[in-house]
């Protein structure tokens, strides 16, 4: 991850940038940032070693490869029905060969890389992450205002809850331990944003204000104004064909004749040409920017919150529709005595829908461990600072078996608060 993040910075490109995927449905183009898979996938290519390898997988309707020949699909390569699964197969059951060139890297390193991968990899080599939004319908919509950071999914005996990233990834050092839990925290999101659309007069104006979006958008597209530069090229060649055929009519010989039929050829052609590309942009302007479609496939989104509430165990429509109108949570905690010990509860709070502006600047930095260790030492030093002016005048030494959790503890002469908590 960290080799990936210097490449990012530094600006080299990667091997599939500006290239087409599909993800969720979605067409879009690669955005060119690195990350960990691309750089471990070069980092494990045979090439490196100058070699080329062949039948990694086995894949075919009726047979699959083998290094001896084709060989007829085993009963466990069948998934429901007769779809046929990809198999990886094994190194003893692939093809080596040498490539034409040398290697690029010293073989005994590579395979000292490899193996460290491995390691690394454990059990979990070649299985994909598990994308599961029907489990996480407030994925990157809650933040902790503490710290301004997102709180992540953490799984629970009960279900899963969201705590404070900088916690998390600081082990600790940094914030504190502010958590919510995740299927209220939906519930919760979800009804507010219903009771908000359910005030008299909202969806109409919500309406409105989106249909003049609409229509502003429509007004101005780049297809629009590519059409409007066609038709006025459109309108220049009809009135240069009018006057060649009106000079070919006065021509005085053969030759002026055939140079005159050679350019109103020429501008025909270019006529014709232009003209279907009028049409079609027309065609999918008027697709594109049907502003009363678009607008009631957005309103939509506000008629599902009744069904929604009534059936909460739907996650991924939850989520699908919170994404859609762009809730977001934005979350205050302070500290409360539970009993014996000081907790940090839930006490405030903000909402925010669509293009709402957020209460706090939201964190955009690096998020690894690896990047937070600076950071959570200067600030363990600058409370070290603190705590130790405070202790300069007690000397107080009190038992370490009778405090509790919460309490500050006085020992060698030094006022450590429990951070933890």
């Amino acid at each position: 991850s960290r080799v990936a993040a210097l490449l990012t910075a530094e600006g080299v490109p990667t091997p599939d940038i500006e290239r087409l995927r599909t993800d969720g449905g979605v067409r879009h183009r690669t955005s060119g940032v690195w990350h960990q898979p691309t750089v471990v996938n070069i980092a494990r290519n045979p090439l490196n070693k100058a070699l080329m390898v062949y039948g990694k997988r086995s894949m075919g309707r009726l047979q699959r490869y083998t290094p001896e020949g084709p060989r007829p699909l085993d009963d466990d390569e069948f998934l429901v029905g007769d779809k046929k699964k990809v198999v990886r197969n094994s190194d003893a059951n692939t093809i080596v060969a040498s490539a034409a060139f040398k290697p690029l890297v010293d073989p005994v390193q590579h395979d000292k890389l490899l193996a460290k991968l491995d390691a690394r990899a454990g059990s979990q080599k070649g299985k994909p992450r598990s994308w599961k939004p029907d489990q996480n319908p407030l994925g990157g919509r809650v933040f902790d205002m503490a710290c301004c950071w997102p709180m992540y999914r953490t799984p629970t005996s009960a279900g899963f809850c969201y705590k404070c990233g900088f916690y998390q990834q600081s082990h600790g050092v940094s914030c504190a331990h502010n958590w919510i839990d995740g299927q209220q925290a939906t519930r919760f999101v979800l009804n507010a944003t219903r009771q908000r659309m359910s005030k008299p007069g909202v969806k109409d104006r919500v309406r409105l204000q989106l249909l003049k979006m609409a229509q502003a958008e429509s007004t101005s597209t780049p297809d629009e104004n590519r059409a409007q530069a066609a038709q006025a090229r459109l309108t220049e060649l009809d009135s240069k064909l009018k006057r060649v055929a009106n000079n070919m009519a006065l021509a005085d010989n053969d030759e002026q004749q055939r140079a005159m039929k050679a350019v109103f050829e020429e501008l025909r052609t270019e006529h014709a040409k232009l003209l279907g590309e009028i049409r079609s942009m027309k065609k999918n302007t008027a697709a594109n920017h049907d502003s009363e479609a678009e607008v009631e496939a957005a309103m939509q989104s506000f008629e599902m919150l009744d069904e929604l509430v009534k059936d909460a165990s739907n996650l991924a429509a939850i989520g699908e529709c919170i994404k859609q109108l762009n809730v977001k949570l934005f979350l205050r905690f302070a500290p409360e005595r539970s009993g014996k010990r000081m907790l940090n509860k839930l006490v405030s709070g903000v909402m925010t829908t669509g293009m709402e502006p957020p209460p706090i600047t939201p964190y955009e930095g690096m998020t690894g461990r690896r990047n937070l260790k600076e950071l959570a030492a200067n600030t363990a030093k600058n409370t070290a600072a603190l705590t130790g002016s405070a202790a300069e005048n007690s000397n107080e030494v009190d038992s370490l078996g009778n405090v509790h959790r919460g309490d500050r503890i006085r020992t060698c002469g030094l006022l450590v608060p429990n951070q933890a908590l």
